[in-house]
């Protein structure tokens, strides 16, 4: 009986020696059909950013010291095809996701696809602090964002007479019927005020951060080729600093603020 069998691919990190790893266990079936005089198609090809490609007529043409590893990838594809027999392995660099796709006698495609679904399971993804705490380090920036809105809009409002207007938080009318009939109320009015800064964040940095900001940590990660064109590690190094020198001392003045009221 012919059965497939598919894996999605998502959130991990191929290195070279990796790439080399699955590309010989595609090759040694290959092989292994090829002595049976079974006549089959074999394919490794690496895509680089600048639309060039490379392929590898077997997993040693994989050499760290070839053209391979002096290029950024954007994407790879193992294939083996045969009339009965089929596995692929496709991986593009980014946020998309790989998949993992074997076809064939059930018995060869169970043990082909659950030796190349460990490994890949095998393989780590990213594991910096940003990327494990995901909702809060979001958060911080919606609430960072939202301060600096709110902040702005106070600065740029009317004046009257010699004075600025209001503070932010007591110009907001609900907040000032709050203030004015009961001080009870007044967890209620930081509690609001924080939602109202958090919402506003989020209306502002949402899809950006979600597009670009996240896109920092694409889901397949070929991390091979030369470091320099690693674009990808310098924007999460200034995201980290910028995360430390100014989101969190933004958010921080901002609670010492409400406390303090």
């Amino acid at each position: 009986m012919l059965v497939t069998r598919r894996k999605t691919i998502t959130r991990r990190i191929f290195t070279l020696e990796v790439i080399t790893r699955i590309a010989k266990e595609i090759y040694n079936e290959y092989e292994a059909l090829e002595r049976r005089n079974t006549s089959a198609d074999y394919k490794c090809q690496v895509g680089f950013e600048d639309d060039s490609s490379f392929e590898a007529d077997s997993p040693e043409s994989l050499d760290p010291d070839r053209d391979i590893a002096f290029k950024r990838p954007a994407s790879v594809a193992v294939r083996l095809s045969h009339k009965t027999f089929y596995i692929d392995v496709a991986l593009h660099h980014g946020i998309t996701k790989g998949t993992l796709i074997v076809s064939g006698e059930e018995k060869w495609a169970n043990e082909v696809y659950y030796r190349l679904a460990e490994l890949i399971d095998a393989l780590p993804w990213h594991s910096d602090f940003i990327i494990r705490f995901k909702p809060i380090v979001s958060s911080l920036f919606y609430l960072a964002a939202g301060r600096v809105i709110f902040v702005v809009s106070d600065f740029l409002s009317p004046l009257s007479g010699s004075q600025r207007a209001a503070p932010i938080d007591e110009a907001l009318p609900l907040i000032i019927l709050l203030r004015e009939y009961s001080q009870i109320a007044y967890p209620v009015l930081i509690s609001l005020a924080w939602l109202m800064i958090l919402l506003g964040g989020w209306a502002f940095v949402h899809v950006p951060l979600e597009q670009y900001f996240w896109s920092l940590w694409p889901c397949i990660d070929l991390d091979f080729g030369p470091e320099h064109r690693k674009s990808e590690k310098k924007r999460r190094l200034v995201i980290a600093t910028s995360l430390t020198l100014v989101v969190v001392p933004i958010v921080t003045t901002a609670i010492f603020g409400f406390m303090s009221k």
